[in-house]
């Protein structure tokens, strides 16, 4: 059976242009309906709204806060979702992601099935790398992680850890964009067994606080970019006149976890919601040695 890998690998190479039922077109929020938009502002604020939902919905799901160790190692299949606000506010205004859907009926879920890895390395340290396919598109997702454990099984006190990571969106000819995460994770890992007929398992809740920064830029004609209201959050625009340079877009994400390791078999569940975006669910099940 392919895996998510293979989708990834087999679908990135080709070009948004084709438009695939959930390709993030910018070139087309210039018209809907077949009526010219002329409203900049309008433009400019779905614009945003939809990279910072975009950039909240690439970005990877929070860990457990204990580290692998430096002979630790993992690898695992994940689903994760992201609800996007695809509803309009007014009756008489489309929303934000069906001015940029080729047909202006987007789906309400962000889908991204992938696959991570984890290394431990010495010192409570560990590395991470995610990659998956951002579902019905012709684009995917690339990123990487450090995780650092400040306090780990140091009973009675909870674990804590630090993380910091980068995710980019790649795959669209019209939208660079890109999600750096850091943050702090707290939880405790509580080992349950072995019992008769029951292998020795291990249980971890733990709650996340991350500050999310988009990074992203339209990879458009000026002019083009320019009537969309387009800007460059955290990026170099082509013409500052036109195109604003801004900061990245700063989110606040809140999540919480349970994680089930049973001998080497894993799974994990994670859900949270990012202020100025929208909730997330995710779900990995793997091997963890």
């Amino acid at each position: 059976m392919r895996g998510p890998g293979m989708l990834v690998a087999v679908l990135l190479p080709l070009p948004a242009a084709a438009a695939w039922p959930d390709d993030v077109v910018l070139s087309g929020m210039t018209t809907f309906g077949g009526v010219e938009v002329l409203d900049r502002d309008t433009l400019a604020a779905d614009y945003r709204q939809v990279v910072a939902e975009l950039g909240a919905g690439i970005a990877h799901a929070p860990l457990p806060p204990y580290t692998l160790g430096a002979r630790g190692f993992e690898v695992a299949g994940t689903v994760q979702m992201f609800f996007k606000d695809v509803y309009p506010d007014a009756a008489d205004q489309p929303a934000a992601w069906e001015r940029v859907h080729p047909e202006g009926d987007p789906e309400p879920f962000l889908v991204t099935p992938g696959l991570v890895v984890r290394k431990g390395l010495p010192f409570s340290v560990e590395l991470g790398f995610q990659g998956a396919w951002v579902a019905a598109t012709r684009q995917g997702v690339l990123g990487g992680w450090a995780r650092v454990a400040l306090v780990e099984q140091d009973k009675p006190y909870p674990d804590v850890a630090l993380h910091l990571g980068y995710t980019g969106y790649i795959g669209n000819d019209e939208l660079e964009l890109g999600t750096l995460v850091f943050g702090g994770t707290l939880g405790s890992l509580f080992r349950v067994g072995p019992k008769a007929g029951m292998k020795a398992a291990r249980i971890t809740p733990y709650l996340d606080i991350s500050l999310l920064a988009v990074y992203a830029a339209p990879v458009l004609p000026v002019e083009l970019g320019a009537s969309i209201g387009a800007s460059a959050f955290g990026a170099a625009s082509p013409d500052p006149a036109e195109i604003p340079a801004e900061a990245p877009i700063a989110l606040a994400r809140f999540s919480g976890g349970l994680e089930v390791v049973a001998g080497s078999l894993l799974i994990r569940l994670t859900g949270g919601y990012t202020l100025g975006a929208r909730a997330y669910a995710a779900v990995a099940l793997g091997f963890n040695y």
